[in-house]
């Protein structure tokens, strides 16, 4: 491996952002998409956070691709989408986001206590960034997929190539994570989300918080994996009722 496993990623971070300073849909995805292999080499401990990552990804490219001018900037998505009355890629944009904290978390960890195994990294993690937004199932679930983990040498070399796998951890969680704290602001702006409901915890069920497009009063949470656009109902209707239970388990 030429660079380390992280080293696509950084190259795309070069051009994530256009002249005047706003956030590129196609290299933005791009470098989520580099994080995937990455993820690959935790094997099954990453299996569920890794299928939920390209599901998000997958649904803002597809959206991106049926305009690809007009939805050149990220945010443009997530606009058109709540102005068509739905909210899959502005719950995808979120939940993606969330996703990739988790993993900047888990970067910094093992940056930062090079004695922790592996198991301790992701737990560690998982605790300041996704735990907070899942149900108990869910935890539970994370809990017993970390068991999985692998021995953190033998990921370390993995990962590492024929580069300096510590250097670029660095310049990765330095780099990206402000792109995240973007996006995070840019929902609490524009979707009138509560900024303790992005930034802090809320310990209930996806399945059980509403939606609120643009109430002033405290609003909870986008659900991780809303119904399709064709199938939702519209946003006043989203505020009075509630998510049905989901049928399978995200991270």
């Amino acid at each position: 491996m030429q660079g380390t496993a992280l080293t696509p990623a950084l190259e795309r971070l070069k051009h994530v952002k256009s002249e005047e300073g706003e956030l590129l849909t196609k290299p933005f995805l791009e470098v989520c998409k580099q994080i995937l292999p990455v993820i690959d080499k935790f094997g099954g401990a990453m299996a569920l956070v890794k299928t939920d990552i390209g599901g998000n990804i997958s649904r803002l490219e597809s959206k991106y691709s049926s305009n690809p001018s007009e939805f050149n900037h990220l945010y443009s998505i997530v606009r058109a989408d709540i102005a068509a009355k739905g909210f899959s890629c502005a719950s995808g944009l979120l939940w993606l986001t969330r996703a990739m904290d988790f993993l900047v978390e888990l970067f910094r960890n093992l940056l930062q206590h090079k004695d922790w195994a592996m198991s301790q990294a992701c737990s560690d993690a998982y605790g300041k960034t996704l735990k907070k937004w899942h149900g108990w199932l869910a935890r539970s679930s994370f809990t017993f997929a970390m068991k999985l983990a692998p021995d953190r040498k033998k990921f370390m070399e993995v990962i590492g190539g024929s580069g300096d796998i510590y250097a670029d951890i660095g310049k990765f969680c330095t780099t990206f994570s402000p792109l995240l704290e973007e996006n995070h602001k840019f929902l609490v702006r524009f979707l009138s989300i509560e900024p303790s409901v992005v930034s802090t915890g809320d310990k209930r069920d996806d399945a059980s918080i509403p939606f609120s497009l643009n109430s002033s009063k405290h609003v909870r949470e986008l659900p991780s994996h809303p119904p399709q656009p064709a199938s939702c109902p519209v946003a006043p209707k989203l505020v009075a009722g509630r998510q049905q239970p989901q049928t399978s388990i995200r991270f």
